[in-house]
């Protein structure tokens, strides 16, 4: 599944060339144990090779957060400073502002910002089909709009990495409180 070529380079109509290069081999005895096995193209993003996925189970989910924390990736979007602005009332207190950002801030985040993950499936599924589309007519706007993606992809999974460092951080935070001797 997945686009033709598991391999392209050029930036234009001109100079472009894609093959398919890359495969996966399986036996018998392996294919009957994993009938619904498939190998998908994915997109190619960060190399002129396509990843190749080997998935034999099916469909994985993404857990999705079951609550509102502030999300330290929203500092990346370009509108964000001018919302802390427009919605924060030196005049008032600090409770007040705290309360009035806890309902501004996920409204803007479901409106404007978005969620990262689906950006980042979003952007992997248009860049797959911009490079199949390559990889039937190599036409330089097709080549643009994939240099594009990429572009934008590579501020998303910035955006996820920021999201699961602060993860990783309120892990750590939950096992030093945890922890029975805490000998800092």
């Amino acid at each position: 599944m997945g686009s033709r070529f598991t391999w392209m380079r050029g930036l234009n109509s001109e100079s472009f060339k894609g093959a398919r290069l890359d495969r996966a081999l399986s036996n018998i005895q392996w294919r009957m144990r994993f009938p619904n096995a498939m190998i998908h193209h994915l997109p190619i993003v960060g190399s002129d090779h396509s990843p190749l996925l080997l998935n034999t189970a099916g469909n994985l989910e993404i857990n999705k957060p079951s609550h509102f924390r502030y999300n330290l990736a929203w500092s990346t979007h370009p509108s964000f400073l001018s919302v802390i602005k427009d919605n924060w009332n030196c005049a008032t207190d600090l409770d007040y502002n705290k309360r009035r950002m806890t309902e501004v801030l996920p409204r803007w985040n479901k409106e404007i910002f978005g969620n990262v993950f689906q950006r980042k499936r979003r952007l992997l599924s248009r860049i797959e089909g911009t490079q199949r589309g390559i990889s039937l007519n190599a036409r330089s706007d097709l080549i643009r709009l994939d240099r594009k993606l990429r572009n934008e992809l590579d501020n998303t999974l910035y955006q996820e990495e920021l999201i699961w460092f602060q993860r990783s951080r309120e892990e750590w935070k939950k096992l030093v409180r945890l922890s029975p001797k805490n000998s800092f």
